[in-house]
C-alpha cells in the first residue's frame, strides 16, 4: 500500500482501514507486474501496489474541532458499550 503518512496510517486499525479503503480507486489505482484477464477476472503477478496517496482532486480531509470533542468525550463514554 502506497500511503500519504505510513506512520499515520497504521496509527491503530481505524486508521489503517481509513487510509487504505477510502483513498483508492480500483480501476486507476492497482498497479501489478502484470494483468490479465480471463473471463471476467483479473489475473496480477506480483509485486502489487495500491496507491492509496491523497490524490488533487479530493476534498480536503475533515478535522474535529478540538473544542468539540472536549465537550463531546462524557457523551462518548456515557453511552459507550
Amino acid at each position: 500500500f502506497l500511503v500519504d503518512d505510513a506512520n499515520q496510517a497504521v496509527a491503530s486499525a481505524e486508521d489503517f482501514i481509513w487510509h487504505v479503503f477510502t483513498r483508492f480507486e480500483p480501476a486507476a489505482d492497482i498497479h501489478a507486474r502484470t494483468q490479465k484477464t480471463e473471463r471476467f477476472h483479473v489475473g496480477l503477478t506480483p509485486p502489487i501496489v495500491i496507491d492509496c496517496r491523497l490524490k488533487p482532486w479530493y476534498p480536503k480531509v475533515l478535522e474535529s474541532d478540538p473544542e468539540v470533542v472536549k465537550n463531546l468525550e462524557p457523551l462518548f463514554k456515557k453511552y459507550q458499550l
